[in-house]
C-alpha cells in the first residue's frame, strides 16, 4: 500500500514557524496530515504536479478528520486528471477508465496515492512561490491560503 508523503522542507522549512519539535503542527492544526492537505489543495487548485523525491510516507490512509473529505478528494483528483488529459466529462469511458485508475474496491490505488503525493508536492511549489516567506503563525496563514485557493465566501 502506497503512502502519503509530505516533503520533508515542506516540514523543515516553510511550516518550520508552525510545527513543534515532533513535526506536529500547532493549534488549531494538529496533524502531519493537516499539512499534506494543505499542499495537496494547493496543488489540486493550481493543478500543480511535481516529485516528492525521497519523501517518506508517513501515513496509508485518510485520518479521522480528513475521512468524511475522501471523495470530494477523489473528485477534484479526477477533475484535475481528466483536464491535464484533455476529457471531457461526456466521455464517459475514460472518465470510467481515469477513476478505475485511481480507485479500487478497497479505496485509493497505489497510483490514487501517488498522484495526490504528486499534486501535495506541486502545490508545496506554488505555496513557496506564492506566499513569500514562511509563515510564523497560523493566524497569519490561514487567511491568506483561504484566500489564495479561492476559498472566500
Amino acid at each position: 500500500m502506497a503512502h502519503f508523503k509530505i516533503r520533508r522542507e515542506a516540514e523543515e522549512v516553510f511550516f518550520k514557524h508552525v510545527v513543534r519539535t515532533d513535526g506536529r503542527p500547532t493549534a488549531p492544526l494538529s496533524t502531519k496530515f493537516d499539512l499534506f492537505y494543505l499542499c495537496l489543495m494547493m496543488g489540486l487548485q493550481t493543478r500543480r504536479t511535481s516529485s516528492p523525491g525521497n519523501a517518506p510516507g508517513f501515513i496509508d490512509y485518510f485520518v479521522a478528520d480528513y475521512k468524511a473529505q475522501e471523495m470530494t478528494v477523489v473528485g477534484l483528483l479526477l477533475c484535475a486528471e481528466l483536464e491535464r488529459d484533455g476529457v471531457s466529462m461526456d466521455d464517459r469511458p475514460e472518465v470510467k477508465a481515469t477513476l478505475a485508475r485511481f480507485v479500487g474496491s478497497a479505496g485509493l490505488t497505489d497510483d490514487g496515492v501517488t498522484r495526490l503525493n504528486e499534486y501535495a508536492s506541486g502545490g508545496y511549489d506554488a505555496l513557496v512561490e506564492q506566499y513569500g516567506g514562511v509563515p510564523y503563525s497560523w493566524d497569519e496563514f490561514l487567511p491568506w491560503y483561504v484566500t489564495e485557493i479561492g476559498m472566500t465566501t
